[in-house]
């Protein structure tokens, strides 16, 4: 038995996409689509059964000569929809949802035969996950990202829902409605835990004339002649071969939390390091990175390309320095059946930097999160295939939303909560949600985010609950 979908004859390939992540990536259900002229709505039957769901269909009703202009973004402010409207108690976050496509009842319309969802859920999705806003909208941050700020959720305030699981489960409350016999694939809440190697010591690479500055602060700025000398007998001990004492050398650490958890890390790593400025100051050669990677890929847990500050939009570049890593990694007997990566800075450029991925051989991504804000940049707490809207193809990449960065929460340049009661109620509610959806709470938690007690017992406490 296998769900007939009617859908109108505009956008094929988007929507054989957005259908396709919607019935076989998140449901797990097998589905025929046939495009006809003669509807205006999405239609989904089963089993040769005449009771059907009939869904809006706004976003790809435009024009051709509309996409990706500024006029086929979604109309604000956006409506909202009471939960309560929807037949089947969906799994929801709020009692009211934003509609970002859709028609202008309120109502759905449920009988015998029909339930009417006045939601555009497939147009919805498709804006979300591709990232079309980020195509068509031109800000852009000091680094040249997509700002929170800019994006629809975070102006219509749902940037912390994973609004497109919730289209989902509106629909599917409504499957289930007309068909309770139906199953859909099962899913359970998993963390993902996963630590950007920017700067693997602090010392070991350190000259001299930084370590001075450093005294002078401890002693001129934080007046503190015990955490000066702490910082020059730690920088000696780690120059003199005691890695271990290097406070950023926190991966053993890092490592046994997981296991201790059942879960595993994923480390990435830099491989150029041409502009150490803004990139890093190792060398994925140095004997002490080799050895780092030998022992995470002992241990079982993952290794990964952090690709560099200038690789977002230069395919080339991020290609070699793929290429690099792998080679090291051959080198050492350090094989994976997959390969991830997260740009460095978290800049990316959509379409452009999936496609780069796509073409360097890179199995997946995990760098759609924002920067400056937490939250559910793509609306969506699952893994999905990506979707080039501006060659307007699929691409052979998974992307794993990042959900939340340790450094978005705490640190001045973001959202600069500290080290607070409402920096922790952040974490633990964004995870809750996720745990709502049996989605993936995808974590980025620094090597060298771990240097004080309170940012350790945050992170403790995350694994623990």
């Amino acid at each position: 038995m296998k769900l007939n979908i009617t859908a109108p004859i505009s956008f094929i390939n988007e929507r054989r996409y957005i259908l396709d992540v919607f019935f076989n990536e998140f449901l797990g259900l097998e589905y025929e689509v046939e495009f006809k002229e003669t509807t205006d709505t999405v239609k989904i039957f089963y089993d040769d059964s005449i009771k059907h769901i009939s869904i809006v269909d706004t976003f790809f009703s435009m024009n051709e000569s509309d996409w990706l202009k500024e006029k086929s973004l979604p109309k604000e402010p956006l409506k909202m929809i009471n939960s309560s409207v929807f037949p089947g108690n969906p799994i929801l976050s709020s009692d009211q949802i934003q509609l970002i496509y859709g028609t202008n009842e309120s109502e759905i319309n449920v009988s015998e035969e029909e339930i009417f969802i006045p939601v555009d859920v497939f147009g919805s999705a498709f804006f979300m996950l591709t990232r079309y806003e980020e195509v068509v909208r031109k800000d852009r941050d000091n680094h040249d990202r997509f700002p929170a700020s800019a994006s629809l959720a975070f102006r219509e305030k749902f940037l912390n829902r994973p609004i497109i699981n919730e289209y989902l489960e509106i629909l599917w409350a409504s499957m289930k409605n007309l068909w309770p016999e139906m199953k859909r694939k099962e899913r359970k809440f998993e963390m993902v835990l996963s630590h950007d190697v920017d700067r693997p010591f602090k010392y070991l690479n350190m000259p001299q004339t930084t370590l001075l500055k450093i005294v002078a602060a401890d002693l001129i700025r934080r007046k503190s002649v015990k955490k000066a000398a702490e910082s020059v007998k730690n920088y000696i001990a780690v120059k003199m071969g005691e890695i271990d004492k290097d406070p950023f050398c926190t991966f053993d650490f890092i490592m046994d939390l997981s296991e201790k958890a059942g879960l595993k890390s994923c480390f990435y790593f830099i491989s150029d390091h041409s502009d150490n400025k803004i990139n890093c100051d190792y060398s994925i050669n140095d004997p002490e990175i080799v050895n780092l990677m030998k022992k995470i890929h002992k241990r079982g847990h993952e290794i990964g390309l952090h690709p560099g500050y200038d690789t977002f939009d230069n395919p080339e570049k991020l290609k070699n320095e793929f290429v690099k890593l792998q080679n090291v990694c051959a080198e050492n007997g350090i094989i994976q059946d997959r390969w991830g990566s997260r740009q460095h800075y978290l800049r990316f450029s959509v379409p452009q930097t999936w496609s780069y991925l796509s073409e360097a051989g890179i199995n997946y991504d995990s760098s759609v999160g924002f920067a400056d804000h937490i939250g559910f940049r793509s609306g969506i707490c699952y893994d999905h295939p990506v979707y080039n809207v501006v060659q307007r193809k699929r691409l052979d990449v998974i992307e794993k939303p990042l959900i939340i960065m340790e450094k978005t929460v705490i640190d001045i340049s973001y959202m600069n909560l500290g080290l607070t009661i409402d920096a922790e109620k952040i974490f633990f509610d964004i995870k809750k949600v996720v745990e709502m959806f049996g989605g993936s709470f995808s974590l980025l938690w620094h090597n060298s985010a771990f240097d004080t007690i309170g940012k350790k017992n945050i992170y403790m406490k995350i694994l623990d609950s």
